[in-house]
């Protein structure tokens, strides 16, 4: 499968027409999650119905300014993400991509639009990853996250903010959202 340039992804603002797809892409990736428990079918289907209840819950109350946008490549939705944007910083708090649609530079794109947008306003980015998720560990360290602090399973990772001069310095002047 071909790698994706910056130019070809497309990120825009989620919309109620994008519930299905999100919902698609929740069950995707949890469902690799859950398949070692060896769930009957119907039973899995609950556990990720209820898991995906929770989750959303627990975004709407922690971070109920956040926003989501689905990332796209020629015009197919292939991922989401959450972020919450407050003045000392954003935080990343969720982003998938599909499976099939994995090892293009998909995730890499997006992280350079969020961090480049950090950079302009000189604010940290900070986000959580479970600890065995060592595919998105390496990403996000080569965007130079490192570990503040662990917790249940999951690591808070955190860039921090860019000093004005390198912001200057890297030709970043003007912040994307």
């Amino acid at each position: 499968m071909p790698t994706l340039t910056e130019h070809s992804l497309r990120i825009r603002d989620e919309n109620a027409a994008d519930a299905h797809f999100i919902r698609s892409l929740f069950d995707e990736v949890r469902s690799a999650d859950f398949a070692a428990a060896g769930l009957p079918e119907r039973e899995l289907d609950q556990l990720l119905d209820l898991q995906f209840r929770a989750q959303t819950q627990q975004i709407a109350t922690a971070h109920p300014e956040a926003t989501g946008v689905i990332l796209e490549i020629d015009g197919r939705a292939v991922g989401h993400a959450v972020v919450d944007r407050h003045a000392s910083g954003l935080e990343l708090v969720d982003l998938a991509v599909l499976g099939s649609e994995r090892q293009r530079g998909i995730g890499t794109a997006y992280l350079r639009q969020l961090t480049d947008e950090a950079d302009v306003s000189h604010r940290a980015v900070t986000l959580q990853v479970w600890f065995a998720n060592t595919t998105a560990r390496r990403l996000y360290e080569r965007f130079g996250f490192s570990a503040t602090e662990s917790g249940t399973g999951h690591l808070q990772l955190t860039r921090p903010a860019a000093s004005p001069a390198a912001s200057h310095a890297a030709g970043l002047t003007s912040v994307a959202r």
